[in-house]
């Protein structure tokens, strides 16, 4: 009969203790936190941006590099003649 009484008590303690130790999941307004955005269009981008990010008080998007083909060069002869 103790065990369900403690259990009740310690439940009831961790309800009405978890407003007070839950944080916001908004940054603080220090604007140093970095958002990073991975396969998104650069309208997608600008669109959450406008909306979403910089209200919710992020300092920085941090995006990929585009990656381009490296060009091939191919020598035909000794003289350096190339093509591509």
């Amino acid at each position: 009969m103790f065990y369900p009484l403690v259990s009740f008590v310690a439940a009831a303690a961790a309800v009405v203790a978890a407003p007070t130790s839950i944080h916001s999941r908004a940054p603080s307004g220090s604007k140093t936190v970095i958002i990073q955005l991975f396969e998104w269009s650069w309208d997608s981008i600008a669109a959450e941006c406008t909306n979403f990010i910089g209200p919710a008080g992020y300092g920085y998007v941090q995006v990929p590099t585009l990656l381009l083909p490296i060009p091939v060069v191919k020598l035909k002869d000794l003289l350096g003649v190339s093509t591509r």
